[in-house]
């Protein structure tokens, strides 16, 4: 009884081993800003590594970045540091869980960003991935470390959000983020004001 206990601790502890996404900063680095060009380092903001079961096309429409982000698959997320030399960038240590490793396994990392300090209360988003294609391993429960570096000179696509690429050298690239919240349109702000003044007749 003893040695089959001992043969389960064994295995769980196999089992349990994880990988770590690092997504690090080469030469200046990548700078997240909101639809507003505001910088994202006040308060600290939303950083995320997943994939998509089929990647989206996405346009810069709330309808459209709302669809992505609900699509995304998220491997592991934190949220960005608001001070120190990596503030504002698009950096941070991802330590996955397991419970569905095949939506990781083999396919390519994509990288998001939110505005807030976490993916629910983002109301900006951004989704990067690889010029040349970042990868997850093949089985990342058996892995150790798996480096994205996220270089400024156009080592990235956006797949949603507005790449920039600066031409002052001294100055990291940005990228500007897209509104996922919809506007009330002028015709449910007229429909509500009409309810209003029906409530108000009837009393």
């Amino acid at each position: 009884m003893k040695i089959t206990t001992l043969s389960l601790l064994l295995l769980s502890a196999v089992c349990a081993h994880s990988a770590t996404v690092a997504v690090s900063r080469g030469g200046l680095g990548v700078v997240a800003l909101t639809s507003n060009n505001e910088a994202l380092s006040t308060g600290g903001y939303y950083i995320a590594v997943g994939s998509f079961t089929t990647v989206p096309t996405v346009t810069n429409t709330p309808e459209s970045v709302l669809a992505a982000v609900g699509a995304f698959n998220e491997f592991a997320s934190a949220t960005s540091s608001t001070t120190g030399a990596t503030v504002g960038t698009v950096t941070g240590s991802f330590t996955g869980g397991f419970s569905n490793a095949a939506l990781y396994n083999g396919k390519e990392i994509f990288i998001m960003v939110g505005n807030g300090n976490s993916k629910a209360n983002s109301t900006d988003f951004a989704i990067l991935k690889g010029s040349t294609a970042w990868n997850f391993t093949a089985d990342v429960s058996a892995a150790d470390s798996i480096a994205v570096i996220l270089r400024d000179v156009t080592s990235f696509d956006a797949v949603a959000g507005t790449e920039v690429d600066v031409a002052d050298p001294a100055a990291k690239d940005q990228v500007q983020l897209w509104t996922a919240i919809p506007e009330v349109s002028s015709s449910v702000l007229v429909g509500l004001f009409g309810l209003g003044l029906m409530s108000r007749r009837r009393r």
